[in-house]
């Protein structure tokens, strides 16, 4: 121990902690399983294994990086020296990290974009579905993991802070979607919810890429605008308007970056009406990566 600690700086009350912060996370995610059984009536395994079902698998895989994304934002920070308070801080964060991820999707179905019936459309293996349903929580994920970062990290604030910014959260991103559409909608005079639910991943795709997009200049808006307990309301007030700039800029620079790119496609006619994969992924990867850059750039 004294070789591990003199040369990597791992001291035994370290690795206690970092043990303890493994195994409580991987029984927040062994959790999802069950979670997941009770709101879709279903058992997980014969909608991988029995069904096969390949819109489960993506819809799961997304709220199980998801929740393993909002987990970082907690074991990531600075351990109590208290083993009982960090073990306590970890499983809040948790429960609290599942709770939103659900109610994220819920939002989403309801309120973001609404005109799906979601669940029932993973049920039937609708794949494009199950991609902006992957999309949806990754951004939230993404959103609230900063909040995790950037607050003291004790139970009442995770409590109090993330119910605060999920609220905020969900209303830029409910936005960002509510832009999206409609425009899609007047520009081709049909619904991009229907659309997506006669099967168009590739619009799937660019509909959940620019989310996540919109998710990293919403977290990359925390270090401007950081939130308070002591003036809370106003630091999420001025937080959304932060939010709105930079996501102003990454649908500017998205569009300038994509018009160069994708010069000679006609992308509206390749992912909207031909359904073509590769468009819809690599227009996709261009917003996440605009968000992502401007959200490294004020960090």
């Amino acid at each position: 121990m004294e070789f591990l600690n003199t040369y990597f700086g791992l001291s035994s009350d370290y690795l206690l902690v970092l043990g303890v912060n493994l195994v409580i996370t991987a029984l927040v995610l062994i959790a999802i399983r069950v979670v997941i059984g009770m709101i879709s009536n279903v058992k997980m395994i014969d909608g991988l294994s029995l069904e096969d079902n390949p819109a489960m698998g993506i819809s799961l895989a997304g709220i199980i990086f998801a929740v393993g994304i909002i987990m970082t934002g907690v074991i990531g920070g600075d351990a109590s020296d208290d083993l009982i308070k960090e073990i306590v801080l970890v499983a809040v964060s948790g429960v609290i990290g599942i709770v939103l991820v659900f109610s994220s999707r819920v939002i989403f179905d309801k309120i973001s974009i609404p005109g799906f019936k979601m669940r029932d459309a993973i049920m039937q293996g609708n794949i494009a579905v199950s991609v902006i349903d992957a999309g949806n929580v990754i951004a939230s994920a993404l959103i609230i993991k900063s909040v995790f970062l950037v607050i003291d990290t004790t139970t009442t604030n995770l409590i109090i802070i993330g119910l605060g910014s999920f609220i905020v959260s969900q209303l830029l991103l409910t936005i960002a979607s509510y832009y999206r559409i409609f425009f899609y909608n007047r520009a081709h005079g049909r619904s991009l919810q229907d659309n997506i639910m006669k099967g168009n991943v590739a619009l799937a795709l660019r509909f959940a890429g620019f989310r996540i997009g919109m998710a990293f200049a919403i977290s990359g808006a925390l270090t401007l605008a950081p939130l308070s307990m002591d003036i809370f309301a106003l630091s999420l007030l001025i937080w959304l308007g932060v939010s709105l700039v930079q996501m102003l800029l990454v649908v500017i620079f998205s569009l300038i970056c994509d018009k160069i790119l994708l010069l000679g496609i006609d992308t509206r006619d390749e992912v909207d009406n031909k359904q073509n994969i590769a468009v819809g992924a690599t227009q996709a990867a261009l917003t996440a990566v605009i968000g992502l850059i401007i959200f490294t750039l004020v960090s």
